[in-house]
């Protein structure tokens, strides 16, 4: 019977070829076309002007009093500046908006979008749900 014991240095570099393809013959690596691609940057949220026709998340609704820690969470958590990307004051302002939600306030604090899917992703990243998301006409801004 002839001798079948491989030598080890052959056994050596099949261990080594193994390791470094990770067991598999063929090369499974991604090419740099099929590279996870970055998630997708969060919504910004945009100024509103008169008459502008936005969805606005919105935060809180109420009295004055109810609406402080919206604020707080806006300026600090989330680094908005007041006046530009979020809005306090008469919800009235935002016609719908206060029969949508039916409002028990008469202030808000809403974050205005252009699109539905751009106020929901954006809400979805809010630590508490808003009261709701609603397809507003904003006025009062003049």
């Amino acid at each position: 019977m002839p001798n079948t014991q491989i030598p080890r240095h052959i056994v050596v570099m099949l261990a080594v070829l193994a390791l470094s393809t990770g067991g598999c013959a063929s090369d499974t690596s991604p090419s740099p076309s099929s590279s996870p691609t970055e998630p997708a940057a969060e919504p910004a949220p945009v100024v509103t002007e008169q008459g502008g026709t936005y969805w606005g998340v919105y935060l809180a609704v109420g009295e004055e009093s109810d609406l402080e820690d919206a604020i707080q969470y806006l300026t600090d958590e989330r680094d908005l500046e007041a006046g530009v990307e979020f809005s306090i004051g008469d919800i009235s302002c935002d016609e719908g908006a206060a029969e949508a939600l039916g409002a028990a306030g008469t202030q808000r604090v809403a974050v205005y979008f252009i699109s539905s899917d751009d106020a929901a992703i954006w809400a979805a990243t809010l630590l508490a749900e808003p009261v709701g998301v609603v397809e507003v006409q904003t006025f009062c801004l003049d």
